[in-house]
């Protein structure tokens, strides 16, 4: 589910990969047997300002999960902030936060 257009836009996706997931079929897989859940909400400015073409300011947080046997591995929240200057030079600034609970199974 997403929200693509306007100044608020907003996603939510779930990815789930099962355990018999065979990483031959598509191609190479990071992490098999995993259950993720990402939100993002950003508030964008395409009006120019003084110094800027546009701007967006961004939230999301991701949950993951193992697939079998259900076993909680992360949550981590990342704000981001993304700015293009008059000269067309950008800046993009993302710092992901994960919580101290982590379980590293790979």
């Amino acid at each position: 589910m997403e929200k693509v257009s306007g100044i608020w836009q907003w996603h939510v996706n779930n990815n789930t990969v099962s355990d018999k997931y065979n990483p031959n079929d598509m191609g190479f897989l990071l992490y098999p047997n995993e259950v993720t859940t990402r939100g993002e909400v950003s508030y964008n400015l395409y009006r120019s300002t003084r110094h800027f073409i546009s701007q967006r300011y961004a939230f999301s947080a991701l949950q993951s999960y193992l697939y079998k046997p259900f076993a909680y591995q992360k949550t981590e929240f990342t704000p981001s902030v993304s700015w293009v200057f008059k000269n067309f030079w950008d800046v993009e600034l993302s710092v992901p936060i994960e919580t101290l609970l982590v379980q590293r199974f790979f």
